[in-house]
């Protein structure tokens, strides 16, 4: 059986039983376990909202986004009158305070035989320009940019405090980088792939090398639909390509969404075009609820036949 990767959120009450049902059902196939993105952190970002309404700097701008034409809206804060934005700084935002809370309950598992030796905890963050995409006014998005990514250094700097190193897997949640770099999503902020890459040496170099390092790449699932449905695994590649060349630290894995509709070997084609260090592993989005066992028989039988680089699907 191939390894089997969780991107992060679990549909389930809490990440005890999350815990129970991987080690029940997936231990000796996973090789990092999530706690799940349970309780408000379902729906992925949208309970961040109350993170921005709670902080005293910030009001509502009255400005607002919407996912796709079937996604979220999400509305945009400013700071109100009399803050200095450019000596702003964000407030907690929680994701090392999950971590924290979670990652003893991981480890006394991992302790008790549940999960495999060499099985990580991972810890699943979304991006700072999706944060900033998503909540905050675009007049102001420019110049809260580096206080985002100061906030998200320290919420790595927090976890990487708690969890021993070596039980550890970051992984990045980025749909803006790849909606963007399909012409899906309008920044304000320098988008182009050499500032997106730029902009991620600059936050992983915090990460140190014991962490294994993880990017899902995302095309976005409101209502359970993409914003928009790539083509082929093209620019995934490329982009896979770019930052390997340009990150100061090695990815230890990439995730790739494939759509339930395309298991034609075409799509998989661009894999060829892979330019990664070895240690990279591939995790391709074969299973789909829609056509279940079926359905992800015939993509994975597919990229088989096009891809050197597939070892895993999730």
């Amino acid at each position: 059986m191939r390894p089997v990767h969780l991107l992060g959120s679990i549909p389930l009450s809490n990440n005890s039983e999350v815990f129970e049902a991987i080690a029940t059902t997936l231990s000796g196939h996973v090789t990092r376990v999530p706690d799940g993105e349970t309780g408000k952190r379902t729906g992925w970002m949208r309970w961040l909202r109350e993170v921005f309404a709670l902080d005293p700097q910030l009001e509502l701008s009255g400005s607002s986004v919407k996912t796709h034409a079937t996604g979220y809206t999400f509305e945009q804060f400013r700071p109100k009158a009399g803050v200095d934005a450019g000596a702003m700084r964000f407030r907690e935002i929680g994701y090392a305070g999950f971590a924290k809370a979670s990652y003893p309950l991981f480890a006394a598992m991992k302790q008790a035989g549940r999960f495999a030796p060499g099985t990580r905890f991972q810890v699943c963050m979304p991006t700072p320009i999706g944060l900033l995409w998503s909540y905050i006014a675009p007049d102001y998005q420019r110049i809260l940019e580096r206080a985002m990514i100061e906030r998200f250094i320290t919420e790595l700097r927090d976890t990487l405090a708690a969890i021993p190193h070596r039980e550890l897997a970051i992984q990045w949640d980025m749909p803006h980088d790849l909606l963007t770099q399909e012409g899906a999503r309008d920044m304000v902020l320098d988008s182009d792939r050499d500032a997106l890459v730029r902009r991620w040496a600059g936050i992983v170099e915090h990460i140190p090398s014991a962490v294994e390092l993880g990017f899902h790449f995302c095309y976005g699932d409101s209502n359970a639909a993409h914003a928009v449905e790539p083509r082929d695994l093209g620019l995934m590649t490329e982009f896979a390509n770019a930052l390997t060349r340009g990150l100061p630290r090695e990815i230890n894995y990439i995730h790739m969404p494939v759509p339930r509709n395309r298991d034609d070997v075409a799509f998989f084609t661009p894999l060829k075009q892979a330019q990664w260090k070895p240690v990279t592993e591939l995790y391709l989005g074969l299973v789909h609820p829609q056509d279940g066992v079926e359905g992800a028989g015939r993509r994975i039988r597919s990229a088989d036949r096009k891809s050197t680089r597939l070892n895993s699907s999730h």
